[in-house]
């Protein structure tokens, strides 16, 4: 205010000429203090942090992506053995494709194993081709299979088959070679927790890898020898139907 005042000639201390007020208006819209228009880059440096694209990628997209994935899991329905166990590890090639090798097994023995057996184990090693469709979670997988059954003959068995004592393990084992396919659902979760099921797969054994019957060897009653090798040879290449195989880990 008191600026004004002087400027217009209201203080008697600091009164002005008309021509001095003119000449001290050329000399402030000429002053070098300017508002110009920013330069070509500056607009577009502006322009490119404005449209520059956030990180909108999901969590499960990004777990998706990382490399590895290990899974504990759970078989209930699943022949010859139900109620399978194992663990799996999956090389991640990308949002599609991954690599996985599992390992699942299972025994019965006692009074729950079939009549007259003493016990019945099964393991099975794959390595299968993962595929999932439009990045998404559902998936279809196929690869190879090593399937292995050991029986053990349980005392009411070998007196059938008329063994009377041997020094021989009572265990009958095979090992067969086949493919296993199945679809199934896997989503990957906070902090890489990753959670999936596979609704229905088939493992098939396809080539006898190995076989070792010799405790028949020691039967003396030919009719019961006969029917038992010929009901192991039918469970060598009976279908390995499994259904709801829970699975449960983490991605990295």
């Amino acid at each position: 205010m008191n600026f004004c005042k002087s400027f217009f000639g209201q203080s008697p201390r600091m009164a002005i000429s008309i021509p001095q007020k003119l000449i001290l208006l050329a000399l402030l819209s000429s002053s070098s203090i300017s508002f110009s228009e920013p330069s070509q880059e500056t607009k577009a440096t502006a322009v490119s942090d404005l449209t520059e694209s956030p990180d909108t990628t999901t969590p499960s997209t990004k777990d998706q992506l990382k490399n590895f994935t290990i899974l504990g899991s759970y078989s209930s329905y699943d022949l010859l053995v139900p109620g399978k166990l194992g663990v799996s590890a999956a090389y991640n090639e990308s949002a599609e494709k991954t690599w996985e090798l599992e390992y699942l097994s299972a025994s019965i023995s006692g009074p729950s194993a079939f009549k007259h057996l003493g016990s019945l184990d099964e393991k099975r090693i794959s390595l299968l081709r993962r595929s999932f469709w439009n990045k998404g979670s559902f998936s279809g997988y196929f690869g190879l299979s090593w399937n292995s059954l050991e029986v053990s003959l349980g005392n009411d068995l070998l007196a059938k088959l008329g063994v009377i004592s041997t020094s021989k393990s009572t265990l009958l084992r095979m090992d067969t070679l086949g493919i296993n396919t199945g679809i199934g659902n896997r989503w990957s979760l906070w902090k890489g927790l990753t959670i999936g099921s596979d609704w229905v797969g088939i493992s098939q054994p396809l080539l006898t890898v190995k076989k070792n019957f010799s405790i028949l060897d020691y039967a003396t009653n030919q009719t019961e020898r006969d029917r038992i090798e010929s009901a192991l040879k039918i469970a060598m290449f009976l279908p390995r139907l499994y259904l709801l195989k829970i699975q449960v880990g983490f991605t990295f």
